[in-house]
């Protein structure tokens, strides 16, 4: 039998549908082009993301050669349909060569291995105010018995309050103490927050404790912008805490001067859990605030005078220094990527008025998250970043949805209507904002406040008090008289903190999620951008993505034993979902553990439940999914485990043996590649932080230290 080849390619029903789909989707983007410029930063960050998940780090020519193909292919691309897609493939390439670009530009060598105690002299960059004494920040540091090339470009040192000195600490002095530094720490799990990156790209290469008072000198007269700015906000946090002692004290801090080291732990959990954790970070909130004070402050002012009002353009004026003192909160409150977005935007809107024209709010949004990603690629990888666009991006959405009823039904309403469209305005915005952020709330902090809206509707007005009123408290400063604004400020801040505290204690205040794997964060964020870059009601196609990355996260199998870098703890899971973190375990550890798996215990060494993992001195052994599972703890056990135990988890160096073992970990294998977690399924299943996450220049390779007199298999000593 023959075929001719004239003869119809029959084609399945599932073809036919995805052709029609990708029709109907390619018709209604063609209907929505005025919205493609908005995808325009979703390149960059694609482009910035592809370059964090490289597993090895490109060769410093591949970022231009990248933007220079992606020029060519948007030049070529003008004339033909290809017009989007080759302009998102040049954003792409220009996010991926910016990362590389910051990465390459940084001199950010980190500490190979920890020092008991070393000298450290440098200067005091900024000594913020922590629970637990002060955190210096160290510049052009110098460490006894490190090699210049070595030497970290920036330390932290924590000094405990018995140690720190009465006169304080300024930043700008010079600093001599005895410390015992580590390098940065890596991840607790091979998923987890990589505080080593985080750290590489503030350029601190070590971390510790002082151990013993430290020696301070005069500052020179001569002062870096970043060290004077910094003693502004180190004598301004004095002044409030001054005036405002305690908690309240602290979260006045935190909105005035961006400084919150002095906020407890437990408040902070309490702002988390309550869903207002927004308000400690200085966004657009904030600066919408202090701006719209400045401005009716001066509107009223000019319009005290008529003669003024008449000859001067006082909209302009007043709106140029709305401008000028937004810029100097954000200097003086830190530059973070929420304060960087709130200002870019906040900047972009006041040009649109200076200018006469009107402020594009989505397309403002896209501007500012380009000009945020340019400046600072590794951003985009952080919680505040992402969280901070995601929540305004969901209220822009909103707003070009509703702005005309909100607008209409402000027309027409009385004054008690007027009172009800700003609750209703009120509690909309609390609700996009959580439901944008809850993605990655859940992703960086497995956490999603349930009752965000309640929080919100009792304590943003009482925001909208506060700052202007730490706004006069800066005014009144240089006279002294700050108090006069402080001590109603602190009002409003104690009954903030009493709603934070009341609603997070409220039962099922916060779902505890499981780690939400990248890929369904990936999802995500799709899920976010698809749904409020779009108008039409393909919109809603978000919640395709959103599912799928739902149903991947909760159904994500979790590890049956987690393990700490260099043996600093071991967690077993047990087979009700328990996860039991065995004795030894660093308490940092513990913490970040207990965090990602809230059903979480320690056990104690002299427990004889057998459905616990039995412990002594020399190691603990369990039975779990028919394997026996040995964690070695002394050297002495080595023998008993490699012969009995099918998965052996040793803290202690092998040596060769147990080679035959089903799954063997031992204290050189955490040495060289981190945190591990272990699947015991019939075929097991390990990963690590660096097969993880790769060789990277704040993950590089650990050097090998030879030992004074070697022993035969033995080649390194751990650092």
């Amino acid at each position: 039998m023959s075929v001719s080849l004239a003869s119809p390619v029959r084609v399945s029903g599932p073809v036919i549908l995805l052709r029609r789909l990708a029709g109907w989707i390619g018709a209604r983007a063609q209907s929505e082009r005025l919205r493609w410029p908005l995808w325009l930063p979703v390149g960059m960050g694609a482009g910035i993301a592809f370059y964090f998940l490289l597993p090895t780090e490109p060769a410093w020519w591949v970022g231009p050669v990248l933007v220079a193909v992606a020029l060519l292919l948007w030049g070529f691309g003008q004339r033909t349909d290809l017009r989007a897609p080759a302009a998102l493939a040049l954003m792409a390439a220009l996010g991926f060569g910016a990362a590389c670009w910051q990465t390459a530009s940084l001199e950010a060598p980190q500490l190979q291995r920890r020092l008991g105690s070393v000298m450290v002299e440098g200067r005091v960059v900024e000594a913020p105010v922590a629970a637990n004494g002060r955190r210096v920040l160290i510049d052009l540091v110098r460490l006894d018995g490190v090699a210049p090339a070595d030497t970290p470009a920036r330390v932290r040192v924590t000094i405990r309050p018995a140690l720190l000195p009465r006169e304080g600490i300024e930043p700008g002095a010079s600093i001599r103490v005895r410390a015992g530094l580590m390098p940065p720490p890596p991840a607790a799990t091979p998923d987890g927050t990589d505080f080593r990156r985080t750290l590489f790209f503030q350029r601190i290469g070590a971390v510790g404790w002082a151990l013993a008072a430290p020696e301070l000198g005069p500052a020179p007269l001569e002062l870096p912008a970043e060290i004077r700015i910094a003693r502004l906000r180190a004598a301004m946090t004095e002044r409030i805490l001054a005036a405002l002692p305690g908690e309240t004290g602290a979260l006045a801090a935190a909105l005035i001067a961006g400084d919150r080291g002095a906020l407890s732990e437990p408040l902070n959990q309490a702002m988390r859990d309550s869903g207002l954790a927004h308000i400690l970070s200085i966004s657009g909130l904030h600066i919408g605030v202090v701006a719209g004070a400045v401005l009716l402050v001066l509107r009223a002012g000019f319009a005290l005078s008529p003669w003024l009002t008449l000859r001067l353009p006082v909209r302009k004026i007043a709106t140029a220094a709305a401008l000028v003192v937004a810029l100097a909160y954000c200097i003086l409150a830190g530059w973070s990527a929420p304060t960087q977005r709130s200002l870019f935007m906040g900047a972009l809107a006041l040009a649109a008025v200076l200018l006469d024209r009107f402020a594009i709010t989505a397309r403002t949004l896209a501007a500012a998250a380009v000009l945020v990603l340019i400046a600072d690629p590794e951003a985009l990888v952080g919680p505040s970043f992402q969280m901070s666009f995601a929540a305004v991006a969901a209220l822009v959405a909103g707003a070009e949805r509703w702005s005309g009823g909100i607008a209409a039904w402000r027309r027409e309403a009385g004054p008690g209507g007027k009172i009800a469209l700003w609750l209703v305005v009120l509690a909309a915005t609390s609700l996009l904002a959580t439901l944008g952020t809850a993605p990655f709330s859940a992703a960086h902090f497995q956490r999603v406040a349930l009752y965000g809206l309640v929080a919100n509707l009792l304590a943003v007005p009482l925001s909208s008090i506060a700052l202007p009123l730490g706004l006069v408290a800066v005014v009144l400063m240089p006279f002294g008289w700050e108090a006069v604004a402080l001590v109603p400020m602190g009002w409003t801040l104690d009954a903030t903190i009493w709603i934070a505290r009341w609603t997070a204690d409220l039962p099922g205040a916060v779902i505890i999620t499981p780690p939400v794997p990248a890929g369904a964060l990936v999802f995500a964020s799709l899920a976010v951008v698809w749904t409020c870059l779009w108008q039409g009601r393909w919109r809603w196609l978000g919640a395709v993505p959103m599912l799928l990355a739902i149903l991947w996260t909760w159904g994500a199998p979790q590890p049956d034993i987690l393990i700490a870098d260099n043996g600093r703890g071991v967690a077993i899971r047990q087979s009700d979902g328990t996860l039991v973190i065995l004795p030894g375990t660093d308490r940092l550890v513990a913490q970040i553990w207990r965090g990602r798996s809230p059903d979480s215990r320690t056990i104690d060494i002299a427990t004889r439940d057998d459905a616990t993992p039995r412990c002594d001195r020399l190691g603990c052994r369990h039975r779990l999914h028919g394997l026996t599972i040995a964690v070695t703890v002394d050297a002495r056990a080595l023998p008993a485990d490699c012969r009995e135990a099918d998965v052996v988890i040793a803290l202690v160096p092998t040596r060769g043996r147990c080679r035959d073992r089903l799954v063997l970990i031992d204290r050189f294998d955490l040495w060289r590649n981190g945190a591990h977690a272990l699947w015991l399924t019939p075929d097991p299943k390990v990963t690590s932080h660096r097969g993880r996450n790769g060789t990277r220049p704040w993950n590089p390779e650990p050097r090998p230290r030879p030992r004074p007199t070697a022993e035969i298999g033995d080649e390194v000593e751990e650092g």
